[in-house]
């Protein structure tokens, strides 16, 4: 086989094969032979009758797809089995000659994704000092006490911070003035904490000092960016409460912060110390995330790629589907998801391919850093992992192993993730 490459861009390559005559020949004799072994005709056995007479009952168009078919197979595996650059996803193929004597294919190729890396060692960025204060602290244990409150039915008005017990009925007004109810308006028995803002604006303000079993309307308009169905538009909900739920929230004392059930955690001195510790560890997590992100976006701003745009479009399309699955799940069409976010279709779609880039270029720059710097796992960092996992979910080492061998280039993956990350966060102080 004859095999010329050409570049069509530097994320692009074509290449034309040209198969040998007498292979070509070979292979079309074989494909006549195939299907003419299944004509009947009549006064001879099923593919036994003279070759002219074969030739009659078999198209031609059919014996070329017979040899093509066999013949794909061939051309791909000697042709991209000795290229000296990497494809990314099936070629596209086409017959540019085709006759009794000659085929000739083309193969346009999509390359890899690559990167040149700029000086990375010389990006910069220090390490951010967080702190946290006492009022951090004391917010802090204020919501652990909320979420030991008990909800408890008083018999007064409904103020904000309290949680109702209701029904409720959404209606559209229509022209001659009758109320139309609308599909997913209606609850029964709906717990409604007063002042979260789950509902649209307006509805939980106008609850506020309704009394145990109360019914009230409550006038609203719909936000513009909202479904279609309902978007802008003036509804009646109809309301009857049964239950005003007061929060009480306990004191802070040594019985309850027993029932905390914080290990080594038992004096108000001790939970502000845990808690001063536990939100110092989440902030410098946070920050050191944030300076990572920065330091492989610049190290990508610094460097050369060679991306292809059908790479780009293809990952933008998978993160949008997946955001579908999401959206759908919540009991959403996309429709409803793009008329929320007040965008258009071709909007998202832009956006999703901005994210495939960027994700796709870190990825880039952390893969270069590792193939650059030598970064590996070794038996020893998977040791570590096993010993490491069995203390912390308190499991037999055998066991956890067992778990890492079926999973082992994902754990891999992991690993090597978090070295590359440990290096850069090194080398960029």
């Amino acid at each position: 086989m004859e095999r010329k490459i050409e570049e069509l861009s530097p994320t692009k390559r074509k290449i034309t094969v040209t198969v040998d005559e007498a292979t070509w020949k070979e292979e079309l004799k074989k494909a006549f032979h195939k299907l003419a072994s299944k004509v009947e005709i009549k006064g001879f056995r099923a593919g036994k009758a003279p070759e002219h007479l074969l030739r009659e009952h078999v198209r031609q168009e059919a014996i070329y797809q017979e040899a093509i078919d066999k013949t794909y197979p061939l051309v791909m595996k000697d042709t991209l089995t000795n290229i000296d650059f990497k494809i990314a996803i099936q070629p596209k193929v086409s017959i540019t000659k085709l006759s009794d004597t000659e085929l000739e294919m083309t193969l346009e190729c999509v390359l890899v994704p690559s990167v040149e890396l700029g000086d990375y060692k010389a990006v910069k960025i220090p390490a951010e000092a967080p702190s946290v204060t006492d009022e951090e602290v004391e917010n802090a244990i204020k919501k652990l006490l909320e979420n030991e409150a008990e909800l408890v039915t008083v018999e007064r008005e409904a103020k904000k911070g309290d949680t109702l017990r209701l029904d409720f009925e959404g209606f559209l007004p229509e022209e001659n003035g009758d109320l139309k109810p609308f599909e997913g308006g209606k609850a029964e028995s709906y717990e409604l904490e007063l002042g979260s803002n789950t509902f649209i604006p307006g509805f939980e303000d106008q609850l506020v000092g309704v009394k145990p079993g109360e019914d009230r309307e409550v006038n609203v308009t719909f936000p513009t960016a909202y479904v279609k169905e309902l978007a802008g538009k003036k509804a009646v909900f109809k309301t009857h409460t049964h239950e005003v739920k007061e929060k009480q929230i306990p004191e802070l004392t040594e019985e309850t912060i027993k029932d905390l059930g914080i290990e080594g955690v038992k004096t108000a001195e001790e939970l502000k110390n845990y808690e001063k510790e536990t939100l110092l560890k989440q902030k410098l997590s946070r920050a050191e995330a944030t300076r990572y992100a920065k330091i492989v976006d610049e190290i990508a701003a610094k460097s050369a790629f060679k991306i292809d745009e059908e790479i780009l479009a293809s990952e933008a399309k998978r993160l949008e589907e997946q955001a579908k699955k999401d959206i759908e799940g919540r009991g959403l069409t996309w429709e409803q998801y793009l008329q929320l976010l007040g965008k258009k279709e071709e909007d998202v779609a832009a956006d999703y391919k901005k994210e495939a880039e960027r994700d796709l270029r870190r990825f880039l720059v952390e893969s270069k850093v590792i193939e650059l710097e030598k970064i590996e796992v070794s038996d020893a960092d998977i040791a570590d992992l096993i010993k490491k996992d069995a203390e912390q979910y308190k499991m037999k080492e055998e066991d956890v192993k067992k778990i890492v061998d079926q999973h082992l280039d994902n754990f891999k993956s992991n690993i090597l993730a978090e070295k590359v990350r440990k290096h850069l966060l090194e080398t960029c102080r």
